[in-house]
Formats: C-alpha cells, sequence, structure tokens
C-alpha cells in the first residue's frame, strides 16, 4: 500500500473512534492479526480482554516466531477465539505507562546512586514518544516525585533531587499505591494502547508493610499490571563464601512478580546500564493477546485467564490471570 493511503486509513480510523466515543459508544472491531509494526497496536473496544505474554525457551531466550495458532487461551476453562494478536520486537514499538519505585532505605554510597539514576535516565530516553512514566520511593514512607509524565526531563530532574537515603522498608506497601496510580494512568495514547508495567529497584527485603500480599497481586491481576523487580545482592558467607548468588529475598517468595507476568533481574553496584537493556530487551519481546468479552458476562464479575503455548518445550508468562468486567 502506497504511503499516503496508509497514512489516511491511519487517520480515518482515529478519527472514527473519537467521534463514537464523543456519542458514548465504542465501535466492535472484527478480528485482527497484525505484524505490521507500523500499525495501530490495538484495537479499541471496550469489550476486549487484553493480555500481554512473554515466550521463553528452556534456556531462557525469547521466542519470537509464533503465530497466533500456536497460543491457546482459555476463560473460565473455556477456550477462546483469539481476536486480536500483535507481536512486539522493538522497545519503540512498545507503549508503556511505566511506574519507578525506587528502595530508598538501603546504604548505597554515592558513586552507586549516581549510576543507578543514570541508568533510568537512559532507559527512559529509550521509551517512544505515547509512554507515560511515574516516579516513586519508598523507605519508612512511601513518597510520589512525580505523576505520570511523558516528559523525561521531569523525571531526571526530580531523580537528581534524591538525596535521603535510610530507613525501615515497605516494599509491598509502596506497590500497593503504584497499583493504585493506575487508576489516573493514560490508558491510550494516539491510538495505541499502554501496557501497564511497575519497575520496583529494591533490595528485596520488607520490614514494614501492612498490605496483604496475596491481595497486591489479585489487585495488579485484575488490571493486567505487570510488576518486574531490579534486586541489588544480598548474600551470605556462611552459607556458601564461594557462591555468587544472591540470596532469595521476601519478594522472591511472595511470588509478586512471576505471578504477574513479570520477572526479576539481578543487579550488582556496577551493571545498571546492562541491567536496564535487558528490561528493555524483554519489553521489546513479547505479545499482545486479545479477545471479545461473551455478551453474557455479568458486570463486576471475576473471571480467570490462562494462555498456553502449543509448541513443546515453551514457557510463558502473562500479565494477567484473572480480570474483572466492567459496567457494560
Amino acid at each position: 500500500m502506497k504511503p499516503y493511503k496508509t497514512a489516511f486509513l491511519a487517520s480515518l480510523i482515529i478519527l472514527s473512534f473519537f467521534y463514537y466515543v464523543s456519542l458514548g459508544q465504542v465501535p466492535a472491531t472484527k478480528s485482527i492479526t497484525s505484524t505490521n509494526q507500523e500499525e495501530l497496536l490495538v484495537k479499541i473496544d471496550t469489550d476486549l480482554v487484553t493480555l500481554d505474554a512473554t515466550v521463553t525457551d528452556a534456556k531462557g531466550n525469547y521466542v519470537l516466531d509464533l503465530k497466533p495458532e500456536d497460543f491457546e487461551l482459555r476463560e473460565d476453562g473455556q477456550v477462546r477465539s483469539i481476536d486480536f494478536f500483535q507481536p512486539t520486537t522493538a522497545l519503540k514499538n512498545t507503549s508503556l505507562s511505566l511506574v519507578l519505585a525506587l528502595d530508598l532505605s538501603g546504604s548505597l554510597s554515592v558513586e552507586e546512586a549516581n549510576l543507578q539514576k543514570e541508568a533510568i535516565k537512559k532507559f527512559t530516553q529509550q521509551l517512544d514518544k505515547n509512554s507515560f512514566c511515574a516516579l516513586m520511593g519508598f523507605n519508612y514512607k512511601v513518597e510520589i516525585f512525580q505523576e505520570f509524565t511523558n516528559d523525561y526531563k521531569k523525571i531526571s530532574n526530580k531523580l537528581d533531587k534524591i538525596k535521603d537515603y535510610g530507613g525501615s522498608t515497605r516494599i509491598y506497601d509502596a506497590l500497593d499505591r503504584a497499583v493504585t496510580m493506575f487508576k489516573k494512568a493514560p490508558s491510550i495514547r494516539e491510538g495505541k494502547r499502554l501496557r501497564q508495567v511497575v519497575l520496583v529497584i529494591t533490595d528485596g527485603f520488607d520490614s514494614s508493610s501492612i498490605i496483604d500480599k496475596k491481595e497486591l497481586i489479585r489487585r495488579a491481576n485484575l488490571t493486567g499490571i505487570s510488576i518486574y523487580s531490579i534486586t541489588l545482592p544480598s548474600f551470605s558467607p556462611l552459607i556458601n563464601q564461594d557462591s555468587k548468588e544472591r540470596l532469595p529475598t521476601l519478594l522472591d517468595v511472595s511470588g509478586v512478580t512471576r505471578l504477574t507476568g513479570g520477572r526479576d533481574f539481578s543487579v550488582n553496584s556496577q551493571n545498571y546500564q546492562e541491567v536496564f537493556d535487558a528490561i528493555a530487551k524483554e519489553f521489546a519481546s513479547s505479545y499482545t493477546l486479545a479477545y471479545h468479552l461473551p455478551k453474557d458476562r455479568v458486570a463486576n464479575s471475576t473471571h480467570k485467564l490462562e494462555v498456553k503455548v502449543k509448541r513443546s518445550g515453551l514457557q510463558v508468562r502473562s500479565n494477567r490471570n484473572n480480570y474483572l468486567v466492567q459496567n457494560r
């Protein structure tokens, strides 16, 4: 298709969407399988249930050649047709609503803190123009430094102002607050759905949270929020003096990252940039799947979701295993 025709059709789709929104309704859409990264990344449909999935092989390598027929999607045990399918192979084509949550309770040196901040700044510069980012910090208290913005200079400026480290740790309370922040976060930008992600940088040990971890996971699942962690190392010479593997943390044991479709990345004081590059690759190596909500679903009812890959030897992580039906 010629460039001017493609641009015209894209404009027509977007204008039609806003026309229907002004009437208080959203048009139904037909099944779409999209592999062109320049196309609109998601259908705008209130009756569409959307999941993000990451697939890896036995060695942990991302699998990027899958087709819709390679997936099986179930709702309450019943197989559902995949009405929308979109692979993502570049971070610039991945639009995010991202909360960066920094653990300020540790004893980072000035050099280590600066390395961390610079890696975060470079990471946000890789985000596409439609993404939004928020910044929060936590120790004995939870504080929002910057609400959602697509002006990443604001994030950079707020990072430079963080000086106070120390105190107890409230990881789960901070993550719960981050999940709540998405109620005010943009969900669509220029026709593209924004994937909702929390990225927490922490030593993984909580000392004073009051939120129930299972409730945190449930609320994140219902709205499709993935929680990723960058974990600072904790070692015990009493266990194995030669071991380079960090100790499991309370965050690991809780399953918060795994059960929300996220993943943990271990970091030392010198390789922040390497880890953030790995996270960028993770976000750029996923699939978006969606199906139309059955018409008999009742508002405020909860339903179980399950996605599998039919090809043997592969593992899949999804950002939600249940969803809540909104008012219809």
